[in-house]
């Protein structure tokens, strides 16, 4: 009988407490406009594989081991590009013209990048300068994934996975993109760092990685289809010393530029002193508004 009453005590107290609690009201804008839509963000930073380096000093000593003990095989001079096959600590190993291995201090070189061909680009995606790529592109496709509207009926339309970006409906993306560029640089002269340029290469991958979340609906550096952010890179032929990654979910452009500015890790790509270019791709999103894709990578030569 004690027992049932102590258990009848409890129940209405926790009653009481239940009915006491402050419900939590659903905020709404002061405009009494529509709740804007969910926005979200993220971001990665990855090291590529260094695969050349360029001498910057002279008479630069190749040693025979990873030591100033061991004896020198060959001097180098500033300027000098010579292949990584790897590095133990402060050294890399490198192949030299005549295939002979050694081993020179990293404080006597620099990574750099020496691009290959480029794999295809769309051609709404070439600057003036750009030269027609093999093999010839795919057809465009929009969001929804028809034909676009000038397209001749004998042409073969690929299917849903084929490596292009297939072209949004809204025909503003390319500037809203450029949009993001400039305050991205902004905020890069704001700290004394040296503007971004826009890549056409890796603004291909940043697009197709962008109509990927779309397609499939997810919201994720690891992409179903590709893999990370640095696998689709490899992928596509981009060669970079680092590489970084943000993500946005937003209904404008200057939103999602403030929301990843006021993230610590997206703020830190954008502002890295070490990324010399970027691709941005946008694409609708019924969730999002625009889904935003910043792919930022260092190539120095």
């Amino acid at each position: 009988m004690k027992r049932a009453f102590i258990i009848l005590l409890i129940a209405s107290i926790l009653a009481s407490f239940a009915c006491t609690q402050t419900p939590q009201k659903k905020i709404i804008p002061e405009d009494n406009k529509q709740i804007d839509l969910e926005t979200k963000e993220s971001s990665i930073f990855d090291k590529g594989v260094i695969e050349k380096v360029r001498v910057v000093n002279n008479n630069s000593k190749v040693r025979a081991g990873y030591s100033s003990d061991f004896p020198i095989v060959a001097t180098l001079n500033k300027g000098d590009v010579v292949d990584v096959v790897g590095k133990f600590r402060d050294w890399y190993t490198v192949q030299l013209v005549n295939n002979y291995v050694g081993a020179i201090s990293v404080e006597d070189v620099t990574p750099i990048v020496v691009e290959e061909k480029q794999p295809n680009l769309p051609e709404n995606d070439r600057t003036e300068n750009e030269s027609p790529l093999e093999p010839e592109p795919p057809v465009d496709r929009d969001i929804a994934g028809e034909p676009n509207a000038d397209e001749t009926p004998d042409r073969v339309v690929p299917g849903p996975d084929a490596n292009e970006p297939r072209q949004d409906t809204d025909n503003n993306l390319p500037s809203l993109e450029d949009q993001m560029l400039s305050l991205v640089n902004s905020e890069r002269a704001k700290n004394n760092l040296s503007p971004l340029a826009m890549d056409s290469q890796v603004r291909q991958v940043a697009r197709i990685k962008s109509q990927d979340m779309v397609d499939n609906n997810y919201f994720s550096h690891n992409s179903p289809t590709y893999g990370s952010p640095f696998d689709m890179l490899d992928e596509f032929g981009v060669k970079y010393i680092y590489a970084g990654e943000n993500l946005a979910g937003n209904s404008t452009v200057q939103k999602a530029h403030d929301a990843l500015m006021n993230s610590s890790g997206h703020r830190k790509n954008i502002l890295h002193s070490q990324f010399t270019h970027i691709g941005i791709g946008m694409r609708k999103s019924d969730r999002y508004g625009y889904l935003f894709t910043q792919m930022f990578i260092s190539k120095p030569k």
